[in-house]
């Protein structure tokens, strides 16, 4: 049977009545590449996971006031693009990487291993100044000026937030503590604490 409504709730309900395939509009992208799927039963629902997320940050979608057409599942790839696209924090081995670039661009005083691995628009913020720099290029260039001669900078790897950090330490004496945002494959913003305070209290927690 021809179906000839414009209105596709209509579409899909003599489809399904007549016994014919959904009409392709079900099916709103291509399928999400390493998305995790876990069915829900009550309240019907899934869980999406991208890879590499890491336990707690969720994102609730609802579609719309209930399910009149489709099923549980006919969102489900728009969704599945939505987890990836929205940059869960990246966990395990991508983590450990790019924050292994962070440290050796320091303690080498090699600044393009770090650019390397920005977003095109990473962010950089220093605290308490307030100085705030958007933009691979921007942030490229005060990271260049900042990472000195080899040798100046050491840092022990922290996880501040639940996010992966650095204590760090110039010529040998604290110096503050930096924070990363990384969102899949890239850095996406560093957050540098420059308060030496900070040091010493996240050595001894991790310590205790």
């Amino acid at each position: 049977m021809t179906i000839t409504t414009t209105d596709p709730n209509r579409a899909l309900w003599e489809a399904r009545a007549h016994g014919e395939e959904t009409p392709t509009w079900e099916s709103l992208a291509s399928e999400p590449d390493g998305i995790e799927q876990d069915t829900v039963d009550v309240p019907a629902g899934l869980w999406l996971r991208p890879p590499d997320a890491v336990t707690g940050p969720a994102i609730l979608a609802i579609h719309g006031g209930g399910f009149v057409s489709g099923s549980v599942a006919t969102h489900r790839r728009m969704f599945g693009h939505l987890a990836r696209s929205a940059g869960q924090p990246a966990g395990g081995a991508v983590a450990r990487r790019l924050l292994d670039a962070y440290v050796l661009a320091f303690e080498t005083a090699d600044v393009k291993v770090l650019t390397a691995v920005l977003r095109a628009d990473a962010t950089l913020e220093l605290l308490p100044g307030r100085a705030w720099y958007a933009g691979k290029v921007a942030c490229s260039r005060v990271l260049d000026e900042a990472v000195g001669s080899p040798g100046d900078w050491r840092m022990d790897r922290l996880v501040a937030n639940g996010q992966p950090a650095v204590a760090a330490y110039l010529h040998g004496r604290p110096f503050g503590v930096a924070v990363l945002d990384i969102r899949r494959d890239a850095i996406a913003g560093i957050t540098v604490f420059g308060d030496p305070a900070l040091v010493e209290r996240f050595t001894l927690r991790t310590c205790a």
